[in-house]
């Protein structure tokens, strides 16, 4: 993630969808994973503002996720 490359943002995205898939996996009940995914959305929105996450390949849970902390980190 240290890497400043060009598919930065698109790290930061599946990562955060990593942790989503692992805190939905668990019921819902690590929340941990939840926040990870939560920071890495809001760091992605934050460090590449042009990048458009690919929506055909993660759940609707995920980009429901997903556009919660775009939406809070608007704010």
């Amino acid at each position: 993630m240290d890497n400043h490359g060009r598919k930065r943002g698109l790290a930061y995205f599946f990562r955060g969808a990593a942790h989503a898939s692992r805190y939905f996996l668990s019921g819902g009940v690590d929340t941990s994973q939840k926040e990870l995914a939560l920071a890495d959305f809001r760091t992605l929105q934050k460090d590449a503002r042009q990048f458009q996450p690919p929506r055909d390949y993660v759940s609707p849970k995920i980009w429901s996720l997903y556009s919660q902390a775009v939406s809070g980190s608007a704010r």
